[in-house]
């Protein structure tokens, strides 16, 4: 935007200096052909031709200089619907366990087994958001041990559904609420920070 404003203030004497030499060429030309009215009408189009001229320049610039503070305005909203969007997701994975840690309560395992996938859809979506990633570095290695454990728990949730083996809910529970903790601490640092 500087640099708008110091080529704008650089233009605007030039081109008023040449309007002037311009006028100046004009009123020499003037004062010798003063009876010819082609002459008058040819100096009269120059001089309109020279205002418009420094017109449209002034307003090249001017329209420039307004593209460039939407460009501005419009990376700074992209950037503050992402930091929004992005605490909306940890948010809504928020709720999920809660769903999670509820149909495990009820001892619902396929829907638990499908709510699980999705969970760990999140995290790894997450975990690979480059954009969030340098403000919750301390959290890349927990998300990636939660990881692993949501998907030990999804092996062991398929092998109750289709071999009927016994699953430890306990255990499922703890680490959906681990996973829950560290998401609350990643969304408060969202919450306040500046991405």
């Amino acid at each position: 935007m500087t640099k708008t404003k110091e080529k704008s203030s650089i233009c605007k004497p030039i081109i008023a200096g040449v309007a002037l030499l311009l006028i100046g060429v004009i009123s020499f030309t003037i004062s010798k052909f003063w009876d010819n009215v082609n002459c008058w009408l040819s100096i009269f189009g120059s001089i309109c031709s020279i205002i418009g001229l420094t017109i449209a320049c002034y307003q090249i610039f001017k329209i420039k200089n307004i593209s460039e503070q939407t460009k501005e305005a419009i990376d700074a909203n992209i950037k503050s619907v992402n930091k929004y969007l992005t605490f909306s997701d940890t948010t809504r994975i928020i709720k999920l366990i809660d769903e999670i840690v509820f149909v495990l309560q009820s001892k619902r395992i396929e829907i638990a087994f499908q709510l699980l996938k999705e969970l760990k859809v999140f995290l790894l979506e997450i975990q690979c958001n480059d954009k969030i990633s340098k403000y919750i570095s301390k959290e890349i290695p927990l998300l990636s041990g939660h990881i692993q454990d949501i998907t030990a728990d999804i092996i062991n949730l398929d092998s109750a559904i289709t071999k009927k083996e016994k699953i430890d809910y306990q255990k499922i529970r703890q680490n959906a609420e681990s996973v829950q903790e560290t998401l609350v601490t990643i969304n408060s640092k969202l919450k306040y920070t500046e991405l």
